[in-house]
């Protein structure tokens, strides 16, 4: 048995970073880590407080003033104190001036919630990028249309009495190509400007924080490329246009030398840009659990510094010109992928690491990683809350813990028999790959353990066929990321050569997305999840924090490690309590124009009333699964089709592909083959094996118990209108003496039909067809005498010209102003009504 002296481990003692623990906490010295703790509190504080800059600007003066006069005095801790308060101060400083700092001429000040028609001078800051359209079955080819976007820096706005000095950045969009304006051009643009919206439904994405993250307080809307005039080329930002052009090269140089299957996943894989790649082939990446891969971060940082380390090593390059080659390629590598905070990160480190080469010097350990995040948080404080960010730290930490783990085994003189046979230096291949594949499991087991409950939190997925494929898939995706490498060089510096590592790299990519894609086919391969609430994700990971903190051998770490396995364990326990509601709960969610209106039940069942919204099947998907899980709803009893128009249907196939669905019902009228949604989805229901059944007037869904009727309406039997819109099925729910109608998109005919049956008196209706005026007229007020009326979509007039239509309901409703709209029924009959904008 050889001891840790003879193992090729240099002993904790003689690292210059590790010290002899004493006390509870692990004694480690990495003077950088309290520096960087200090930053996040202060930006932590800073983002709860919502200081002034000043403010913190003068606690920072006071904090080092004190601290340099209690250095005089002797007070060496007290002086050490107050240096943190200053670190802590500057990062609460630095967020100020990031997040909430704005100009008294910033553009903002001119948008208000509704678009406003506006004329801006600006010059364009970032270069125009395509996003592709939606072009899914479940779009019309009418919908399929390309939007550009870019950046704008605005310098003035033009109105009838002159130009008014402006400042501040815009995200501007535009329909169609934007191809004659470039990054450092200023242009005039006219459009609409608008800000943009928080969160609008129960665990909705907000993307005004996003925008506002990067210093984004306005949208502009722009209807065609024409809109957008070029007053002058080239007026600044040549570093921009350097990196656009340098990018634009690279991306020809892939797109023109591989496959059109291969070339978008190449530019996403090099490049970090994933605007060519189809939806399929993300989802595949996602489902097979090597979506990282698509990310720009610290393996791609690494295999780049492998290869040219190789590189200068076959050409016998000095010691100090191997350093500033991989140095030089980090920096180039990372001011093409546009400096994401993964690729700072991992180019801190590598550029921190290769800087001691010369002089023989190991760099490594938490000061490194400290130094590393202090980097990232003082480019931009806001990164922070980034979950991208927090993922690449958290998977660095992990990597340490594992990468610790195995040293202890190695050193471990009373390792049983199979440590000794894997972890003996001796040679011999299937050792050294057994080696290798138990090294690799222990640190992947670590970066799941570390990272998967905020991927699923955040992402809804899990993936345990990617723990399996991606240790197995690191070596070739090393040698795939060579000669993808290779290639770019070649193209750059030998054209003539780049068609013998561009062909052999298109091959690896084929092979690769193979194998992907044959991995996100397993059935038991990955899950939709809806994943753990916050406070579980704070109290996970500050018993986390402690049990890898304290000294190895303390008793309080075996108890923090107990409480980290019943954390565990109640978060897996949680979901599967069972559930009683109180009273019935009706959820319009904020879908723009479409509809979806979650009916939860009080025996436990919940229903979905439509499910879709205009263009972008996939954007629906998300809001109306987020708002399910939000509410630890994970399976749907059944979801009823109103009518075949697309922005009431198109997201139930991606619903019934991620979650358990009992029934899909809809009326006869609905199976309109002609209509390749309606097929696609009558597809998407067979292979899910979700079986469909016909609704006509008179019939009843057996859902929710004896307490709740679910009756069907509209339309009678054998009854057809040649309108989509008058064919919507009207269902009538009862509870605890209330009535709820829901109505899709009934005009016409079929609005004519519903008003010649018994008057209905309604505390909750659905105002059919988004409110339109001519789907609302004053005789279905009459009819149904509506308390409460709510509009799904439609502009932001159509509330108030309503309320004269509906002059005896106490409200009129939208979700477009309001958000999401909660109407809660208890089983006394109370009606409480909640909206999601407005309680942000």
């Amino acid at each position: 048995m050889r001891m840790a002296e003879n193992s090729g481990i240099t002993p904790a003692a003689a690292l210059p970073e590790q010290t002899v623990p004493s006390g509870i906490l692990a004694g480690v010295r990495a003077p950088a880590v309290p520096v960087a703790l200090a930053l996040i509190a202060g930006i932590v504080s800073d983002r709860l407080a919502d200081l002034a800059g000043v403010l913190w600007i003068g606690i920072a003066v006071c904090a080092l003033a004190c601290s340099w006069l209690a250095n005089r005095w002797g007070g060496a801790r007290s002086a050490t104190l107050l240096l943190l308060a200053t670190c802590c101060a500057l990062g609460g400083a630095r967020h100020a001036l990031r997040w909430s700092a704005q100009s008294p001429h910033d553009v903002s000040r001119y948008a208000a919630s509704e678009p406003v028609p506006v004329k801006l001078v600006g010059v364009i800051g970032s270069p125009v990028t395509i996003r592709a359209a939606d072009r899914s079955r479940m779009t019309p080819p009418w919908m399929r249309i390309d939007r550009s976007q870019c950046l704008l820096r605005c310098e003035s706005l033009v109105g009838l009495a002159g130009s008014i000095p402006t400042a501040g950045r815009v995200q501007l969009f535009a329909t169609g190509h934007l191809l004659h304006a470039n990054v450092g051009d200023r242009v005039e643009v006219t459009g609409r400007l608008f800000e943009p919206r928080g969160v609008q439904n129960p665990g909705g994405f907000d993307y005004r924080s996003y925008l506002r993250r990067a210093g984004i307080r306005c949208l502009l809307d722009v209807e065609h490329p024409e809109a957008v005039q070029v007053l002058e080329p080239h007026v600044n930002g040549r570093i921009a246009r350097f990196r656009a052009r340098l990018r634009d090269e690279c991306e020809e140089i892939l797109i023109g030398h591989l496959d059109r299957r291969s070339a978008p996943l190449a530019v996403s894989l090099l490049l970090g840009d994933r605007s060519l790649l189809p939806q399929d082939v993300r989802e595949a990446f996602a489902e097979s659990g090597t979506v990282h891969l698509l990310a720009i971060s610290g393996l791609h940082v690494g295999i780049l510094a492998g290869l040219l380390l190789v590189c200068c090593r076959m050409l016998n390059v000095s010691v100090p010109m191997t350093t500033f080659v991989v140095m030089l390629g980090v920096l180039a590598y990372a001011f093409v992928t546009n400096h994401r905070p993964p690729v700072i990160r991992a180019s801190v480190l590598a550029v921190t690491v290769a800087a001691g080469w010369p002089w023989f010097r190991r760099a490594g350990g938490m000061n490194l990683i400290a130094v590393c995040a202090a980097t990232v948080l003082l480019i931009n404080p806001t990164d922070l809350f980034d979950v991208g960010t927090q993922l690449s730290f958290l998977a660095v930490l992990a990597i340490g813990w594992g990468v610790s783990v195995i040293g202890r085994w190695r050193n471990d003189p009373w390792r049983p028999f199979w440590k000794e046979w894997l972890f003996d230096r001796e040679p011999g291949l299937a050792r050294n790959a057994l080696r290798f594949l138990a090294e690799g499991y222990v640190i992947t087991a670590a970066i799941w353990f570390v990272t998967m409950p905020l991927v699923a939190a955040r992402f809804h997925i899990v993936a345990p066929v990617g723990f399996l494929l991606n240790v197995v898939l690191l070596p070739y995706v090393g040698v795939v990321l060579w000669f993808g490498f290779t290639t770019l060089l070649c193209g750059l510096m030998a054209p003539w050569i780049v068609r013998w590592p561009a062909a052999a790299f298109d091959w690896l990519l084929q092979r690769l997305q193979d194998v992907v894609g044959a991995a996100a086919q397993i059935d038991v391969g990955h899950a939709s999840v809806a994943g753990p609430s916050d406070w579980w994700l704070v109290g996970f990971y500050t018993m986390l924090t402690a049990a890898t903190v304290i000294r190895p051998g303390h008793r309080l770490r075996r108890w923090a490690w107990r409480g980290v396995s019943v954390w565990v364990v109640v978060g897996l326990a949680v979901p599967f309590l069972p559930q009683r509601r109180d009273g019935l709960r009706c959820t319009f969610l904020a879908v723009g124009h479409g509809c979806a209106v979650v009916v939860e039940l009080p025996g436990g069942e919940t229903l979905l009333y439509d499910a879709g919204m205009f263009a972008n099947a996939q954007r629906g998907e998300d809001i109306i699964r987020n708002a399910l899980w939000e509410r630890d709803i994970t399976q749907l009893d059944a979801i009823l089709i109103s009518h075949a128009d697309v922005d009431h249907f198109n997201a139930a196939a991606g619903l019934m592909q991620t979650m358990p669905v009992g029934t899909l019902c809809c009326s006869p009228s609905f199976l309109d083959f002609d209509q390749e949604p309606v097929a696609a989805l009558c597809e998407a229901a067979s292979r899910e094996r979700v079986p469909i059944r016909l609704l006509q007037q008179s019939d009843r869904l057996r859902l929710g118990g004896v307490e709740v009727e679910l009756t069907v309406l509209h339309p009678p039997p054998r009854w057809r209108s040649e309108h989509d819109n008058a064919n919507s099925l009207v269902l009538r729910i009862r509870y605890a003496n209330r009535t709820v109608l829901l109505t899709g998109d009934l005009e016409r005919d079929g609005l004519a039909e519903l008003l010649q049956l018994q008057k209905e008196k309604a505390d909750l209706m659905l105002s059919p067809h988004h409110g339109s005026p001519k789907a609302n007229p004053i005789a279905l007020n009459e009819w149904a005498s509506p308390r409460l009326v709510v509009i799904s979509g439609g502009d932001a007039r159509r509330a108030a010209d309503l309320r004269g239509v509906y002059n005896q309901a106490e409200r009129v409703l939208s979700t477009r102003c309001s958000g999401a709209i909660t109407v809660r029924i208890a089983s006394s009959g109370a009606m409480a009504v909640d909206e999601w904008a407005a309680a942000r």
